[in-house]
C-alpha cells in the first residue's frame, strides 16, 4: 500500500476548509474545464489556480495535479463556479 507523505500543515489546512478526500467520487472535472476557466494554458493561470487553491483549499499546484486536487477531494460544480465568481470579482478589483 503506498504511503502518502503530506505536510501537517498542509492536512490542518484541508481540514480547517472542511476538505475530505472521496476516492470513490466521479471525476466531475477534466483538463477542458481547467482551460475555460483560465486556469490551464493562459499568461495568468498559475496566478488564477493559486488563488482559486486558497478559495477551495486544494492549495497551489500546477494544473496537472489541480484537476486532480478538485476531483479527488469532492470539489462540487456549485463550489467550483462560486468560487470562480468569487476570483472574477477579486481580480476586477485589482485594475
Amino acid at each position: 500500500m503506498p504511503v502518502l507523505r503530506t505536510e501537517p500543515e498542509s492536512v490542518s489546512t484541508y481540514a480547517s476548509h472542511g476538505v475530505t478526500t472521496s476516492p470513490l467520487s466521479p471525476t466531475l472535472f477534466s483538463a477542458a474545464d481547467l482551460i475555460a476557466a483560465g486556469l490551464s494554458g493562459g499568461a495568468m493561470a498559475s496566478e488564477r489556480r493559486a488563488r482559486l487553491g486558497a478559495i477551495l483549499g486544494v492549495g497551489c499546484a500546477n494544473a496537472k495535479t489541480f484537476l486532480k486536487r478538485i476531483n479527488h477531494y469532492g470539489v462540487t460544480r456549485e463550489e467550483f463556479s462560486a468560487a470562480l465568481a468569487e476570483l472574477d470579482t477579486m481580480e476586477e478589483g485589482k485594475c
